[in-house]
């Protein structure tokens, strides 16, 4: 499956699938809104300019390093109470950016930011010293070196944009000294921010996730496409989040992450060579899936499995990862398609001090299901510990057969 197939699905079912109005989420069996949801503040409306990075000695040539003249351009518009930050035509390579609260960091069309292939260009603001963690027991890696590195960052802002027409390129940077001995930089980063907007650009190629979020609130990404690199989106502790409109091609996860509260994920195309959405890393509360393609096999190779096939479509499981007392409640899916796929849902309860409460799965529509001792999707508890009160209505419709693993 190519991109054009994938995003010709997407139109297809368009016709069907419209976004659910802000109204109905609080509505019985349904996710409960915040005041907060999704009304991110605009910097650029209340900027006193535009800010070029050229005004302040970015090339944009690709060639030679831009890093401290967008620095100058980024303290500039600070200074100034806050603003855009333009990026006009061109290419622009660079190490670690670091955002500011109420600022719009602005790509115009045929604007890319590059990250650089060189490391030593990358800032991870948890590991400044950039010392090598000790290997902790049964891990055969240093599994945090340079792990929050990004090409754009934001820690502890207020207010702050990513917008426009123009590309995020993660080039693709191999960190020999990172997890799996191969991820490097992040293409986008925020932590401990609230006011997040994400609109219209393109990421391809991050070397880690495209983006990551931790401990932030009230942020929305919207009409985004990530093609490439490893997850689309990693969101964890964060609450009071859209996603929405937005086109992820990935070799890994395309949404995935934990402790979340008050998320929306709606009206998007999922095309992955892993899980289409995975829960790990902490619970889910108040989230609602609505309107989504999720499609396999994925058109961008699982980076370190060397494979294409869609793993799952939901990989939801209470008790994954690292923080396994976590639990998942009052968790709606609707209106969703998945194609192409091993296990369209895969839910459960993996550890004993973990719960899975109030789930709605409605008009979950799978086809080309399985590969050989595969189910068509599977719920899981236990006697001691089950999942609560699960409601499906009108799922599954599946049809079983052996799918090619041609990406093409």
């Amino acid at each position: 499956m190519n991109r054009r197939k994938v995003l010709g699905c997407a139109a297809a079912c368009g016709a069907a699938f419209t976004i659910v109005p802000r109204h109905v989420l609080g509505g019985p069996n349904q996710v409960a809104a915040s005041d907060k949801m999704g009304q991110v503040g605009d910097p650029a409306k209340s900027a006193t300019g535009a800010y070029n990075v050229k005004d302040f000695g970015a090339t944009g040539d690709g060639n030679r390093l831009d890093t401290q003249a967008i620095h100058k351009t980024i303290e500039a518009c600070s200074a100034a109470g806050g603003g855009t930050v333009l990026f006009p035509a061109g290419v622009y390579l660079t190490g670690t950016l670091h955002l500011k609260s109420n600022l719009n960091l602005y790509l115009d069309a045929g604007a890319t930011i590059l990250g650089s292939k060189d490391l030593n260009d990358y800032e991870d603001i948890f590991n400044p010293e950039r010392k090598m963690p000790a290997i902790r027991p049964g891990m055969p890696k240093p599994d945090s070196f340079l792990w929050h590195a990004a090409v754009v960052e934001g820690h502890d802002l207020r207010n702050v944009a990513i917008t426009g027409r123009g590309t995020i390129d993660g080039n693709k940077v191999f960190n020999p000294n990172s997890e799996n001995f191969a991820r490097g930089p992040h293409a986008i980063f925020f932590s401990k921010c609230e006011g997040i907007s994400i609109q219209g650009i393109f990421v391809k190629d991050a070397s880690n996730y495209a983006h990551l979020m931790e401990d932030c609130s009230v942020g929305n990404l919207r009409g985004v496409t990530v093609t490439g690199g490893y997850d689309g989106i990693d969101l964890f502790n964060c609450k009071d989040f859209i996603i929405t409109d937005c086109h992820f091609m990935t070799g890994d996860d395309c949404v995935a992450g934990g402790g979340w509260e008050r998320v929306v994920v709606a009206n998007c195309t999922l095309n992955t060579s892993c899980n289409g959405v995975r829960n790990y890393g902490g619970g889910l509360k108040n989230v609602l899936f609505t309107n989504l393609v999720i499609a396999g096999p994925g058109i961008n190779e699982h980076i370190l499995q060397r494979r294409h096939d869609l793993v799952a479509g939901f990989n939801l499981i209470a008790g994954a990862g690292e923080n396994p007392l976590h639990v998942v409640d009052n968790l709606v899916i609707s209106n969703v398609s998945v194609s192409s796929v091993r296990c369209p849902l895969w839910m459960g309860v993996q550890h004993p001090q973990a719960a899975m409460r109030n789930v709605s799965v409605n008009n979950l529509t799978a086809t080309a299901v399985g590969k050989p001792g595969n189910v068509a999707s599977l719920i899981q508890g236990s006697k001691d510990n089950p999942v609560e009160t699960i409601s499906l209505l009108l799922c599954v419709s599946v049809t079983l057969c052996m799918y090619s693993m041609d990406p093409r």
